[in-house]
This record gives C-alpha cells, sequence and structure tokens, in this order.
C-alpha cells in the first residue's frame, strides 16, 4: 500500500513512527475516518516529518494520498460540479500553481501518472475533470505538456494496453484544446505549431540513425533541415513557446515567441553511434504575440521567470576577448560550436538573416534525440535536479549552484534538450590543447586573471567551481548517479562545472547487470572527487574548507526534505511504463529498493536498514566529513576513468 502517512497517523502507530520509510502492512486494512484504505501499488509508506510542508510537499504529499484506494463517502459523476475524492489533492495542485507555478511544471508527470494509474476511478476521473482540463484550457504551455506526458504512455512498450487506451483518449482530448489555440493565430493541420516542430525535427533524428555512414550524417541533416525550414508556418503568425538560453531567464523557461527560421548549414551532428543526436538552431521572434484572444487569456501568465545572476558577471559578458572570459584569442577552446562562441554564432547568423533587424530576435540551441531509450529517464533527472535547486534556495544556500538544463520527452524516446551554451566537456576542453595540457588547475590560472581584467578574476571563477562542485556532488551522491567521465562533466566560461547524461543513475550501473551486482566501477558511496579536481580546491587555502561546508548544509537540507525526494520517487515508479525504467532495476528485484538506497545514502532510519548508519545532526556532519575524504582520488574513480580511457580515448 503506497500511502503518504499524515502527523495525524503517526499519533495512531507509535511502533515505528521515527521512521522514515516503512513496509506497508498487507495483513490487515487501515481504517480511519470512514474511509477504508486496502492494498495499494506500493511496497513501502513514506512517513512526512513534524515540520510544516509548503506548496510543493503538500501537493506531493496529496498526490500519494489518492493513489491509495480510499472507499469513496458517496458516488461522484462526471458531471459533478466539484470533486469529492480527490478534493484536498486538487486543491493542492490549484495552490501550486498560483504560488509556485515552476514547481508545478515539474510535477506534470507525476500528475499524469496518478491520473493513469489510481485505482480509485472517482479520482482519476476527478484529477482529470476538476484539475487537467481546467490548466489545458486555459495554459497553453501546460497543456503543451501534458499532451507530451500523455503521449510518452500511448507508444511506450511497457505500458499496459487499458493504459495505453486511456492515454490515447485523453491524449486526443488535450490535443483537440491545442488546437483551438493554434486556431486563433495560424491555419494549418497538426496539434501545434511547437508539436509540429519538434515531430518534424524527430523524423530528421530517424533519417540520420537509418544513415550509417558517419561522414555522410552531415549533409543528410543540412538536406533534411532545409526541408523543414520550408514548411515551416508564415513568420510572426505563429505563437511557440520555446526555450531560450538567454542568462536573464531560468533554464526551462518557455516564453512566448513566434517561430522564423531553421538555419539548415548550422545544425551539427553530434555522435557517430547508432542513435546520432543533433544540434540544430532556431530563429524565433521573442516579442509577445498580441491579439484580442490573448488578451482575453492574459490571466494565464506565460512563465518567463528571470533567474538568479551568477557569481561574477553575466555569462553574455564574458566573451569580450573572444572565447572564455579573459583567455587569449588563440588559444579559444573547441565546444559546441568549435572555435566561436555562441554570442559569436549568434550575431553571425543575425547579420545574414532575413529576420536579423528585428528587435527582438531571438536563437534558440537545441539537442534533439530519436530512438533514444533513456530519455524519460533523463527528463525525470531534469525533474529531480530542479527539485533539488528548489531546496537549497528554501534552505538559504544560494552559493550552491547546479544549472538543470529541460529535457523534455514528446515519445517515450524521442525528446529535445536544451543546449548548455559556453560551456566544453573536461575531456574535450583536455584535447583542445593537446600536448600543452597541463593541470585543470593550470588551466584556471592561464584563463582567469588575478585582477579581473580579463572579463572574470581568478578568485570569481575558482569560487564559481567550489560552488557547483559541491552542489554537482550532492546531487550525484544522494542519486547515485554515475558514468561520470570526462566527457560528461562540462565546464562553462565562469569556471562553473556542469553534469550531463544521466543514463545511469539510482541503481543504474554502466557494465550490464553483473557489474551492477558487484555494485559497478564507479563508488555508490561516495562522489566524483579526483586529484585533478582537488587541485583546484587547494588552489586557495579556504576553497576545500568552503567545499565542505556546501556539501555539509546542502546534504542537511537535502535530509531534512527527504520526504519530498522519497515521494517523487515513488510516484516516479507508479506503473509498468514507468518501474521499468533502468533506473528502477535494482539488483534487490523490485524498484522501490531505490527508497531505501536513498534513506541509507542519507543515514536517515527505515524499516530493514542497517541501526548502525543512522545519525543525529551532528553525527551526520562527521559522516560528511568522512564521506568527502572517502570520495577524494577514489580507487574506483580512477578506474573507471582508465577504463573509458582504454575504451573510448576519453581523457
Amino acid at each position: 500500500m503506497g500511502a503518504c502517512i499524515t502527523r495525524d497517523d503517526l499519533a495512531d502507530d507509535k511502533d515505528d513512527s521515527h521512521l522514515i520509510l516503512s513496509p506497508v502492512p498487507l495483513a490487515k486494512d487501515n481504517v480511519k475516518n470512514g474511509a477504508t484504505v486496502v492494498g495499494g501499488p506500493f511496497k513501502l509508506r513514506i512517513r512526512w516529518g513534524h515540520g510544516s510542508r509548503d506548496l510543493e510537499g503538500q501537493a506531493l504529499g496529496a498526490l500519494l494520498d489518492i493513489v491509495r484506494t480510499p472507499k469513496p463517502r458517496r458516488p461522484t459523476a462526471e458531471s459533478s460540479t466539484k470533486p469529492v475524492v480527490a478534493t484536498a489533492c486538487i486543491d493542492a495542485l490549484l495552490a501550486l500553481q498560483a504560488g509556485k507555478r515552476e514547481a508545478l511544471l515539474d510535477m506534470v508527470v507525476p500528475v499524469t501518472t496518478v491520473m493513469l494509474h489510481a485505482a480509485d476511478k472517482a479520482v482519476r476521473r476527478e484529477l482529470w475533470q476538476f484539475f487537467v482540463c481546467v490548466v489545458v484550457r486555459t495554459d497553453n504551455m501546460l497543456g503543451h505538456l501534458f499532451y507530451w506526458a500523455l503521449r510518452c504512455v500511448t507508444d511506450c512498450p511497457q505500458a499496459q494496453e487499458a493504459t495505453k487506451k486511456e492515454a490515447a483518449r485523453l491524449l486526443e482530448i488535450v490535443g483537440t484544446e491545442l488546437k483551438k489555440w493554434k486556431a486563433d493565430l495560424s491555419n494549418g493541420d497538426g496539434i501545434s505549431p511547437l508539436v509540429d516542430l519538434f515531430d518534424k525535427l524527430h523524423i530528421v533524428g530517424d533519417e540520420l540513425v537509418n544513415e550509417k555512414e558517419k561522414g555522410a550524417r552531415q549533409a543528410l541533416l543540412t538536406s533534411l533541415l532545409k526541408k523543414v525550414n520550408s514548411k515551416l508556418p508564415e513568420a510572426t503568425k505563429v505563437p511557440l513557446f520555446l526555450m531560450l538560453p538567454d542568462t536573464d531567464r531560468r533554464p526551462g523557461c518557455l516564453p512566448g515567441s513566434a517561430l522564423l527560421r531553421v538555419p539548415p548549414t548550422e545544425g551539427g551532428v553530434l555522435s557517430s553511434k547508432a542513435r546520432a543526436p543533433y544540434h540544430v538552431l532556431v530563429e524565433a521572434d521573442t516579442s509577445p504575440m498580441v491579439t484580442p484572444l490573448a488578451r482575453a487569456r492574459s490571466a494565464l501568465g506565460v512563465l518567463c521567470c528571470k533567474r538568479a545572476r551568477t557569481n561574477g558577471a553575466a555569462l553574455g559578458n564574458l566573451v569580450q576577448n573572444g572565447g572564455l572570459a579573459g583567455r587569449k584569442k588563440e588559444k579559444k577552446h573547441k565546444g559546441l560550436f568549435g572555435d566561436q562562441t555562441y554570442d559569436e554564432v549568434k550575431q553571425r547568423i543575425r547579420a545574414s538573416s532575413k529576420y536579423g533587424k528585428l528587435p527582438n530576435w531571438g536563437l534558440v540551441s537545441l539537442i534533439v534525440k530519436s530512438s533514444a531509450e533513456d530519455i524519460r529517464q533523463e527528463e525525470m533527472a531534469y525533474r529531480l535536479l530542479k527539485w533539488f535547486q528548489r531546496v537549497f534556495v528554501r534552505h538559504g544556500l544560494k552559493k550552491l549552484w547546479l544549472r538543470p538544463f529541460l529535457i523534455l520527452a514528446t515519445t517515450h524516446d524521442t525528446g529535445c534538450l536544451e543546449a548548455v551554451e559556453n560551456a566544453i566537456s573536461i575531456d574535450g576542453l583536455k584535447k583542445s590543447f593537446g600536448g600543452n595540457w597541463t593541470s585543470l588547475k593550470r588551466y584556471f590560472e592561464e584563463t582567469f586573471s588575478d585582477d579581473g581584467s580579463g572579463g572574470l578574476s581568478l578568485n570569481d571563477a575558482t569560487t564559481n567551481f567550489v560552488e557547483s562542485l559541491a552542489a554537482y556532488s550532492i546531487v550525484c551522491y544522494v542519486l547515485c548517479i554515475r558514468d561520470r567521465h570526462n566527457g560528461n562533466i562540462l565546464l562553462d566560461d565562469a569556471g562553473h562545472i556542469i553534469h550531463v547524461d544521466f543514463g545511469f543513475m539510482l541503481c543504474g550501473s554502466p557494465g550490464g547487470r553483473v557489474l551492477q551486482q558487484m555494485g559497478g566501477f564507479e563508488p555508490s558511496q561516495a562522489f566524483k572527487l579526483t586529484s585533478e579536481l582537488m587541485e583546484v580546491l587547494d588552489s586557495r587555502p579556504e576553497l576545500l574548507e568552503t567545499f565542505r561546508e556546501l556539501v555539509a548544509s546542502g546534504l542537511a537540507a537535502v535530509r531534512t526534505d527527504a520526504e519530498e525526494l522519497l515521494a517523487l520517487m515513488q510516484l516516479s515508479v507508479l506503473g509498468p511504463e514507468n518501474s521499468s525504467m533502468e533506473c528502477f532495476d535494482s539488483p534487490k528485484g523490485y524498484p522501490e529498493a531505490v527508497l531505501e538506497d536513498i534513506c541509507d545514502r542519507l543515514c536517515l532510519p527505515r524499516a530493514g536498514g542497517p541501526a548502525d548508519n543512522v545519525k543525529s545532526g551532528q553525527e551526520f556532519r562527521g559522516f560528511v566529513d568522512r564521506l568527502i575524504d572517502d570520495s577524494h582520488d577514489h580507487w574506483r574513480s580512477r578506474l573507471y576513468d582508465t577504463v573509458q580511457y582504454m575504451q573510448n580515448g576519453i581523457l
């Protein structure tokens, strides 16, 4: 029985009220307040702490509540004017939309999952009728997100046929609502301009996969993008919600914009592997589309939230000397755009485009994946990263720096990702220097000037490095993110590190089932802190201590709000289309084992857990210090880097 146990429930169960995670009692049903709670889909139940929960926690708790199977107090009809069974959940979700909308965006998939898998039909009907239908009709962005969430289920091989059928029925209704928005401003077939564009881009990806000659893939991509561009709707007549990776916009915000052009020669195939992801740029007019209907719907407030500035100047101001801040032109690194920075690319494309004179001209940078087996898992990782980011802010830990880049699954095996600009993998950085590479510490010293005259001071850059390294160390440890070779760790031009590629996390491990049973190449009770990273921390006396303090305070914050994280994870395993993801294929034999693993890594009490692992707040700080010491140059991290170098040439 999967259930979120409230503070009132704790009073009825004295024996294990100290446990944050405990087995669901199977011998008999619990009866409370006239509602019978029968066996549900979960093996474990989460106990919420006695502290108050914010809007996000309330919504997560309410979602878990209705996954149980309560006996309805009275029959409800679909035509009912108000919900009866799911009232508390719907109220919590609407409050979240009004007070913390960004968090609601990240809950679209969990809401969709509950709507399809709650055992009580009245719960499913009310959640659909009184929440999803309401927001889809009034909020274009949420409408798109629910559309893609449902479509991911309709074509997922692991989903049950009855679930696919129900998802397809709801998908058709959501699609009809999106078509109404499209009809207001443009003609043509299809669901919406954004859905249509992404579908065309995925067709391009499928064609690239079929081309096995890597030398021919680039020419094929250019040819296919020309066809996509020729079929785009008229400029300035199509409202889109596209990703703009500008420094003053939070990753994942989709402001209103109008599609202009897809420059065919600017696309690039990123890999010669079978899946062949590729990069594409889209020109857009970012000025709001104002129509009589748009004015009438102004209450929906298209999300365009501000992102807190990074330490130091904005990234767009850091490329004054043609490349990384303060770095000489002849030493520029080669990243996503070769020898050009993203600002230089934007200037070049704008100068050559017929739309370049538009005052609100913008450029959207996307990575398109087709035939990607783990795209839904990557999308889940993005949602979890956003949760960590919100927890850090909630606890006043604004120095812990994360850069969640939007990952959007549009079907079960296709998706679009926000490209991380002005960043390069540590592996790519080393290879760009060739034989001149010395060390990461030396790179910082040569790239950033002591007085900041080149754009960013060495002190600011190393501070950015430490604050981002601490934040990602926390995330990688708690979620057990693996495959952390230097090809999956980026360095931006402000000194921050950014992790990408979340194909192995929670219980997944490179090397297959046998290595997974053995614990994998990389350490599960540590994070990557190699000697080359430590060398940067040792460059200033106070940096290592700052790192320790940030990791300790960040893990303590996550530990305090662990119930929310466990709730997110438990909702993520609901339904076979979700529980079948590789990250839930635990050697213990059941998907919810990942919740137990998270409890153990955070030293929290759970039924069946090692008693000597449970720590008080003061004991936990000592545990974190030992964790950092154990992570430093861990032999498993060195081993995995060696394997990646020998097999794939990753430095």
